[in-house]
């Protein structure tokens, strides 16, 4: 429970530690040609760029902002970066063909594998949309696969020769929802994550179903209502990040105020951790970015950017004009954010130096 207003904590913390970016001048720009629609840290100094339905990979230098390599394939399904060793899974369609590629992070072919799944084949067949969702091997079990098109998701384990089991991720209408949208998943076994979005009049909620494939249990985990998700995991934690729709229908909540990051136990789905903040103005734009176990946020209502560690201490912060202008991040590297801002040519990268001098009394936003 809060024990502090947001709103206190906002004006005892960047009050008198903030940086002023307003000379655009000095700020380092590259534009690259890629418009890329996610991505993923290798490590400190490189950025995955992925758009799954070109099929393409980029790897970026943020020191540099230079390309390190490019991978091109018909389409991705999964992308998974494993450390000791360093390497990239990647499941994609290749020539017809659902591959398992291991790359190297400099982006050499180090093995490739054809995956062979009559349900799927007969799916790409008819031109079904297919998702494919890849969990490495873990102690005592071998790699799996999830799979979903229409109907329950089906889970595969190595050599991927008939169904581990079937999951019904879908969800009817019910007095709380008029529709249910089944979106992004992520197979983390035995858990299955799946993200749900319930349409109800103009509004939207997006919320997050947790399966265990072993007990055959269910949890459930709500974010706000009109706010958009992404969500990650780390070692047994869902990591869930939230930014606004805007203009959002019913404006912002008020205190303790709206979910912007969030840690939940994949066993219980209980909160680990919640960060909440308050937002005065309907029109209030804010951006979230959840990079190396970080949370970098953009807040347009009191036009800073702020560094979050994972358990909620204020690393950084900065003010900036127009914070509104730019349309997410992509990183933060040597106390620097990297933000993104799309044109008609493509996307521009911007590196922003930051101020780091906070007071210890000032480090930790209690919830």
């Amino acid at each position: 429970m809060k024990k502090i207003s947001w709103m206190i904590m906002a004006l005892l913390l960047f009050v008198p530690s903030l940086a002023v970016a307003s000379d655009t001048s000095k700020v380092n720009q590259s534009m690259i040609s890629f418009d890329f629609r996610s991505s993923k840290a290798i490590d400190d100094q490189r950025r995955l760029l992925i758009d799954n339905l070109l099929g393409k990979i980029e790897c970026i230098d943020l020191a540099t902002f230079t390309q390190s390599w490019e991978k091109k394939f018909d389409f991705i399904y999964d992308i998974r970066i494993l450390n000791n060793p360093s390497k990239i899974v990647v499941i994609a369609k290749d020539r017809g063909k659902v591959m398992k590629f291991t790359l190297s992070t400099e982006g050499k072919v180090l093995t490739q594998q054809e995956i062979v799944i009559p349900t799927v084949q007969t799916w790409m067949k008819q031109n079904k949309f297919v998702h494919i969702s890849w969990s490495p091997p873990a102690s005592g079990s071998t790699e799996k696969l999830a799979v979903y098109s229409e109907g329950p998701v089906l889970i595969y384990e190595y050599p991927w020769k008939k169904p581990l089991s079937k999951i019904d991720v879908n969800i009817p209408p019910s007095s709380s929802y008029e529709s249910v949208l089944t979106g992004e998943f992520e197979l983390e076994w035995p858990y299955l994550i799946v993200q749900h979005e319930g349409g109800a009049l103009v509004q939207v909620r997006e919320f997050y179903s947790i399966y265990n494939a072993v007990s055959k249990k269910t949890v459930e985990i709500l974010m706000d209502w009109n706010t958009s998700s992404d969500f990650t995991i780390e070692q047994g934690v869902l990591v869930v990040n939230n930014s606004s729709i805007t203009p959002g229908p019913g404006g912002p909540l008020p205190a303790p105020g709206n979910l912007v990051y969030g840690r939940y136990d994949l066993a219980t789905g209980k909160a680990i951790y919640e960060k909440r903040m308050v937002f005065h103005d309907n029109g209030t734009f804010w951006r979230t970015k959840y990079d190396r176990q970080q949370l970098l946020l953009m807040d347009s209502d009191t036009s800073t950017m702020t560094q979050v560690d994972q358990n909620g201490n204020v690393l950084s912060s900065i003010k900036m004009e127009k914070v509104w202008t730019y349309s997410g991040f992509l990183g933060f590297y040597q106390q620097n954010f990297i933000l993104t801002n799309r044109s008609k040519d493509g996307i521009i990268l911007e590196r922003i130096p930051v101020k780091t001098d906070i007071n210890d009394s000032e480090m930790t936003l209690e919830n």
